[in-house]
């Protein structure tokens, strides 16, 4: 229920093989918790690789 009271969010990305587990441990953390497990298109940014451009993957 929506109560107008503002909440810490945490987000996160997680390797499919590690969504079980997180899940466990938030329900385990806070079993009131609202959460909403997806499929991301792309991650950027520190700790994640950088996959090569078509371009680069083509050669030119």
């Amino acid at each position: 229920m929506y109560t107008g009271n503002q909440r810490t969010v945490l987000y996160v990305s997680v390797a499919r093989s590690q969504a079980h587990e997180l899940r466990q441990l938030v329900m385990e953390t806070d079993p009131g918790a609202f959460l909403v497990i997806g499929q991301g298109q792309a991650a950027y940014g520190e700790g994640f690789q950088q996959r090569p451009s078509l371009l680069d993957q083509l050669g030119k």
